[in-house]
């Protein structure tokens, strides 16, 4: 049983980044692995709107081959507005579920797509208990933080470990800004960006998530000229998969710097959690968060207990993450 406080924060979560309301239209696309999680959302949505459609994958042969043929008189009975995934992810349905998300961002339709989330992301005092509106307003704070500075160095393991690189002129990125017509996924609580491909040196240590693998010990990760080069784990069977194959264009290079500041995730968690929770940084670039080259997978690590520091035109460090660490002036 999902408690209130959850529930309420899911409302307030819609409410935020997808402008839910009492004349929403609103399509979930489901099916039975996700059940109880569904039941959260559309409780949460239903005491705020009426107007709800409802696709069940479950009526379908899995992995799907196409896109259910349902949709297409969904999207012009009910004429949604937000749209909601909440469904088991099958690896080999990836390419019909970005043509679904396609279809629906063609109908203008905002999407939350939430392929991570179960019965324990939905837990008390976990990261949907929150008042987003709130946390959009802490999200807007770090932001003003860090658009002051072009250049920025990662400090982990007890500063003995450093990572330097540059964002340029490019644009902080928060998932609590409302959208429309797109897609975020959930639950949310950071801001990133896309560095400069050329720009990450040095090393730094992560631990707890890398993608969708736990890190049970520390990872030593080692940039040069925005290439990941070598990554130093206990468990060697899995660096080849962590580090990313040269077949795949683009994997290696620097793709993102992530602030996450959900107070409530969870560093541990599956990694659309875990990142809400500290910094974060990942290989493979990403147009959407303004990189100039798309990368063929992208892979996000953990870095627990770090420290941002930007450095400002005269080359001054401030230190500006966690917030507790800055100069008050």
């Amino acid at each position: 049983m999902v408690n209130n406080g959850v529930k309420k924060g899911i409302a307030s979560c819609l409410k935020q980044i997808y402008n839910l309301n009492p004349n929403s239209h609103v399509l979930f696309t489901v099916d039975g692995g996700r059940a109880q999680v569904f039941d959260a959302f559309h409780e949460a949505v239903t005491d705020i709107t009426q107007e709800i459609g409802i696709l069940d994958l479950d009526k379908y042969e899995r992995p799907l081959k196409e896109v259910p043929y349902e949709l297409k008189g969904m999207l012009e009975k009910l004429n949604p507005d937000i749209a909601i995934n909440l469904f088991e992810a099958i690896p080999q349905e990836r390419p019909i579920r970005i043509e679904q998300i396609m279809q629906l961002i063609k109908h203008g339709v905002a999407i939350a797509h939430c392929p991570g989330i179960n019965l324990k992301t939905i837990r008390d005092g976990g990261p949907f208990e929150n008042d987003f509106e709130e946390l959009a307003r802490k999200g807007n704070e770090i932001t003003g933080l860090f658009k002051q500075y072009q250049e920025f160095e990662i400090h982990s393991g007890d500063d003995k470990y450093v990572l330097k690189l540059a964002v340029g002129e490019r644009e902080w990125k928060s998932d609590l800004s409302p959208i429309r017509a797109s897609m975020g996924n959930l639950p949310p609580g950071e801001i990133c960006i896309g560095p400069l491909e050329d720009s990450a040196n040095g090393k730094v240590i992560a631990r707890g998530r890398a993608g969708e693998y736990h890190l049970n010990s520390y990872a030593l990760l080692t940039w040069e000229d925005g290439l990941l080069v070598e990554i130093d784990y206990i468990d060697k069977e899995i660096v080849p998969e962590l580090i990313g194959s040269c077949d795949k264009k683009y994997s290696r290079v620097i793709g993102e710097l992530g602030i996450g500041f959900n107070p409530n995730a969870d560093p541990f968690a599956d990694i659309l959690e875990s990142e809400k929770s500290e910094i974060h940084i990942a290989r493979g670039p990403q147009k959407d968060m303004g990189s100039i080259i798309q990368a063929e997978d992208h892979l996000d690590f953990l870095v627990l207990n770090g420290r941002v520091l930007g450095i400002d035109a005269a080359g001054v460090k401030h230190p500006i993450y966690p917030l507790e660490t800055r100069s008050i002036s």
